[in-house]
C-alpha cells in the first residue's frame, strides 16, 4: 500500500474549505512518523499554526503528541489545541494482553488556544486484559 502524505499547508487548506462548506466541525489531526518524532510533530504543529493564523480558525482542534518530542514542541501544542493525547501500547506477558495508556489535557474554560495560556493536564489510564 501506497503511503499519502499532506504538506501542513495543504491539509490546513483542506480543514477552511470543508469548514466554510459545513461538511466538519472540527479537526482531528494524527500521523505515523516520518523522518523522527520530531520532524513529525514539527509538521503537526505548523499545520495547527496555519489553521489558527491564516485561516482564523477557533473551532475544536484536537492534535496527538508523537513519542520523544521536546518539551517546547508540547509546550506550542498545547496552546494551539483545545485537545492533545498520546497513545503508548506495550508488549505484556500474554501475548493476548494489551496495556494501553492513553493521556490528554483539555483546555480549560480559562485558557484560549490562542492567547497562549497552556491548559491544565488531565489524564486517564486504561488497561485491558
Amino acid at each position: 500500500m501506497k503511503r499519502m502524505t499532506f504538506t501542513p499547508d495543504e491539509l490546513a487548506s483542506g480543514l477552511d474549505t470543508m469548514q466554510r462548506a459545513g461538511q466538519v466541525q472540527g479537526m482531528f489531526l494524527s500521523s505515523g512518523i516520518i523522518k523522527g518524532s520530531v520532524t513529525t510533530q514539527d509538521k503537526i504543529i505548523d499545520t495547527a499554526e496555519i489553521v489558527r493564523r491564516r485561516y482564523d480558525y477557533r473551532g475544536y482542534l484536537h492534535l496527538k503528541v508523537m513519542p520523544g518530542i521536546e518539551y517546547d514542541q508540547l509546550y506550542r501544542l498545547m496552546q494551539l489545541a483545545d485537545r492533545v493525547s498520546v497513545n503508548l501500547e506495550g508488549p505484556t506477558r500474554r501475548s493476548s494482553t494489551i496495556s494501553t495508556k492513553t493521556c490528554c489535557a483539555k483546555a480549560s474554560a480559562s485558557a484560549s488556544p490562542t492567547a497562549g495560556n497552556v491548559p491544565s493536564p488531565t489524564c486517564a489510564i486504561t488497561t485491558r486484559q
